[in-house]
């Protein structure tokens, strides 16, 4: 076999440990039901009192996710339920609002999706449903887990057009426990007090809306992803005493993966060594809570 061989051969057999070292990342962190309350943000131009754009929480539900993995076919499934009530008062009834099944060889950044100890991030492109020829909807997912809690995010976009920029749509936020009993939201990793801001904000977008949120949660995404431009969405989540920050960087708004950087560091410590502040993006402006609505920044 000629040296040429032997290295792709190589690359291939390292591909392969890397994907199934991923797949049992996501194994050990993700799998099991989780139970919990699912929030949707959405933005409204001319919602501030000046005329800007704010971000309102537009729904409210309950959700669980059944995940299982098989180590035998090297598989992993999930779906995603809203529980609803009965038309006749009844009890809670589940209702399948996604599904997906992943093999090792998605675990990819060309693919879309990692794995990071205890984080993963995926996204996707699709047609939108229901809507005219060309629409489409990017969406791109970030779940991070601390012992029995985990936090899921989903940044959806949209466009007009094959070739037009994908808009800011919406933003679910899944605060999730593990078990078939949800939260009862008194819970401080997932009810507490507000996100403490972007702890490294050295790969935030300039001109990205940054939304703080109870259970210590904040998030960084811009308003606008124009095709062919680079994007970045990042999740700031203090969890207890430890604080985790997954940043997943993409050069196309395609549904690739460029990286995920993950920043794990001790609550107390991101307070006592807080990393030098930089000068504000320009167009950045942070979002607080206010009367039950999140400010966000002005108009690009």
């Amino acid at each position: 076999m000629a040296d040429d061989e032997l290295l792709a051969k190589y690359r291939a057999d390292m591909q392969i440990s890397q994907d199934q070292w991923q797949l049992n990342l996501f194994l050990k962190a993700q799998t099991g039901t989780w139970s919990g309350v699912w929030s949707e943000y959405t933005p409204v131009p001319n919602g501030g009192a000046n005329g800007d754009t704010v971000l309102r929480m537009t729904n409210i539900y309950k959700g669980r996710q059944e995940c299982v993995g098989d180590n035998e076919a090297r598989t992993v499934s999930w779906r995603d339920l809203t529980l609803l009530h009965a038309a006749d008062g009844g009890p809670l009834e589940p209702v399948v609002v996604a599904e997906h099944t992943m093999v090792p060889a998605m675990f990819r950044g060309g693919v879309g999706s990692m794995a990071a100890d205890n984080v993963f991030s995926r996204s996707s492109v699709q047609a939108k449903e229901g809507g005219r020829e060309g629409e489409e909807v990017f969406e791109a997912e970030t779940w991070i887990r601390q012992g029995n809690y985990r936090t899921r995010v989903s940044f959806v976009y949209e466009s007009k057009g094959s070739t037009e920029a994908f808009e800011a749509h919406k933003v679910v936020v899944k605060k999730e426990r593990l078990g078939m009993q949800g939260p009862t939201a008194e819970e401080p990793e997932l009810f507490g007090s507000s996100g403490r801001g972007i702890y490294d904000s050295s790969a935030r977008m300039p001109g990205s809306w940054e939304l703080s949120l109870h259970g210590g949660l904040s998030l960084a995404f811009p308003p606008l992803l124009p095709r062919g431009e680079k994007g970045a969405v990042i999740v700031d989540w203090t969890a207890g005493y430890m604080r985790f920050q997954a940043d997943r960087l993409f050069d196309l708004p395609d549904g690739t993966l460029g990286s995920l950087e993950v920043t794990q560091i001790g609550t107390e410590d991101s307070m006592k060594f807080k990393l030098e502040e930089k000068e504000a993006a320009e167009g950045l402006e942070t979002a607080g809570v206010v009367g039950g609505e999140v400010a966000g920044a002005d108009e690009p």
